[in-house]
């Protein structure tokens, strides 16, 4: 009896599951795409197209120069110009136990707060083995926009010289 009730729970729970996989309008499962080369092409239009979506994410874009020239104090892990993300390594000002790493993510081209995520985390080592990782505040993360989008209008104001 017990045997049977538990291949009851599990056959609704296996049965549950499939309710997550990904569906086209049709109701057809879609195929995910592995190769991030051809997710790109695809999103864009591909290499060879006349004019189809030809601005890619970051291509001219402002913000993406200027979170370059902010994060200059820092060597870059990732940054992808066209997946439109800025990730750097850690960084430890000399003799001190703490650490920074700054992500940021680029949601659209329009130059505003909410075009940009950023993300950033605070690693304390008091030895080789013992290091904690915490998130930081949102209000660093604010103050960090904020610096993107004063250079920015730097940029701006230089280029109208």
């Amino acid at each position: 009896m017990p045997k049977i009730i538990l291949i009851l729970i599990l056959s609704v729970f296996l049965h549950g599951c499939k309710s997550f996989d990904e569906k086209d309008e049709f109701g057809k499962k879609k195929r995910i795409e592995p190769n991030v080369r051809k997710k790109i092409e695809a999103a864009q239009g591909g290499i060879f197209t006349s004019g189809q979506n030809k601005d890619l994410l970051g291509k001219n874009n402002p913000m993406w120069k200027a979170t370059l020239s902010v994060l200059d104090f820092t060597p870059l892990t990732t940054a992808s110009y066209n997946g439109g993300i800025i990730v750097t390594d850690w960084y430890t000002k000399p003799g001190s136990k703490e650490s920074i790493k700054i992500s940021v993510v680029f949601l659209s081209n329009e130059v505003s707060t909410n075009s940009l995520e950023v993300k950033s985390y605070k690693k304390i080592c008091e030895t080789s083995n013992s290091c904690t990782t915490t998130l930081l505040d949102k209000n660093f993360n604010f103050q960090i926009k904020q610096q993107i989008l004063k250079e920015v209008k730097n940029f701006e104001i230089s280029n109208k010289k």
